[in-house]
């Protein structure tokens, strides 16, 4: 598979920070922080805070992004009723001619096209955000490469001027997006900060997403790989899926967000290796990982000991035998069939290697059923 390269960090040549380098052991991110009292208790534990609270000061040794949107007034008073009064050239509707709204209907979508928007975007998320707070780094929600929305286009003049098809995939969409990074990563860096982006990936118009990443320094994936105890993808769609996210974390620094079970009780050892497995395969220098569950309040420390493995630097990068994909680490394995109907097979040899949920010492062949991975340590 040919492999698209990103390019050159951006913040390499501003000198903006960066989170640590974490080569040799598990990365650890922080998603939220509102329901921890004490934000000291995270320094050592984690080393990304994504969206710190917008009160309160920076903590010491711990890398914290700020938190906006893409294309979203995070003001609640600027509803649907305020634009049309003050702003209605900035609203953008459907194909329908309907004003698209977003997130539970209470927030409309605005034109990430117009400069006037940037510049108001720009003042909310950064310049008013850094008067509260100083960040390593700005936050930007809810990118896509994907319209999820059906946006459409912009009024003038009493009629409506297509942006966009209205389809979920549209190249055009994708292109605007990553735009308006572009605009807004130069504008960041100049305040001596980096640009994350919580930048989803939809599974089609795989250049589309590139695009936009390589307009950022680093990249949150809230998708993850794993949902409701079971694989997001399998066969096909987690090649490709693991092959983008490889990618990413060579050139950038990068944060998986796993949601693997619905509720806490749920997450059980061997629900996290499937999450665990694709971490070990995805990581670079800057590659960070959050287990939570699916129905989370944001802002709690789950504190997995998982994330705390001796896993030692990598030996080499992710390989596949006969249909099962392993990552060899120091003090690690990293096992995987992605198979969704046949068993895999791996010789492990006799170097000594053990289960790290149960410790048993693992030699010969072991069988991986179909969708299922198994993470090795000695």
């Amino acid at each position: 598979m040919a492999v698209t390269v990103l390019g050159p960090r951006l913040a390499a040549a501003q000198g903006v920070p960066l989170p640590p380098i974490v080569t040799d052991r598990v990365g650890r991110a922080q998603i939220f922080d509102y329901h921890i009292q004490d934000k000291t208790t995270l320094v050592g534990r984690r080393d990304i805070l994504w969206a710190a609270a917008a009160a309160g000061p920076a903590v010491p040794g711990l890398y914290s992004t700020s938190y906006m949107t893409a294309d979203r007034d995070l003001n609640k008073s600027h509803d649907l009723a305020w634009y049309q009064a003050n702003h209605p050239d900035w609203l953008v509707y459907g194909c329908d001619g309907l004003p698209t709204s977003e997130y539970t209907g209470k927030y409309v979508s605005i034109d990430i096209t117009n400069p006037e928007v940037r510049e108001a975007m720009f003042q909310q998320g950064v310049v008013d955000a850094l008067v509260k707070r100083q960040y390593d780094s700005i936050g930007v929600d809810n990118l896509s490469n994907g319209n999820g929305f059906m946006q459409c286009g912009v009024r003038r003049n009493g009629a409506l001027h297509a942006l966009y098809s209205g389809k979920r995939t549209d190249p055009a969409f994708a292109n605007a997006m990553a735009d308006w990074m572009a605009w807004l990563a130069p504008r960041v860096h100049a305040r001596g900060l980096a640009l994350t982006g919580n930048l989803s990936y939809d599974g089609v118009n795989r250049e589309g997403y590139l695009n936009i990443a390589r307009r950022l320094d680093v990249v949150l994936d809230e998708t993850g790989f794993e949902r409701h105890c079971r694989p997001l993808e399998t066969d096909a769609k987690w090649l490709d899926r693991i092959n983008l996210f490889r990618q990413v974390a060579k050139e950038r620094a990068l944060v998986q967000m796993e949601e693997v079970c619905p509720t806490l009780a749920q997450i059980t050892p061997a629900t996290i290796d499937w999450s665990l497995a694709n971490y070990l395969f995805v990581k670079g220098p800057r590659t960070y990982l959050a287990l939570l569950p699916e129905q989370n309040k944001g802002g709690i420390l789950y504190d997995f000991p998982e994330l705390y493995l001796k896993i030692g630097r990598p030996m080499g990068d992710m390989q596949e035998r006969a249909g099962v994909y392993i990552r060899r680490f120091e003090h690690a394995l990293a096992l995987l069939n992605p198979s969704s109907t046949g068993p895999g097979r791996f010789d492990v040899g006799q170097e000594g290697w053990r289960d790290r949920i149960d410790g048993r010492v693992m030699s010969g062949t072991i069988f991986l059923p179909p969708a299922s991975a198994m993470v090795l340590i000695k």
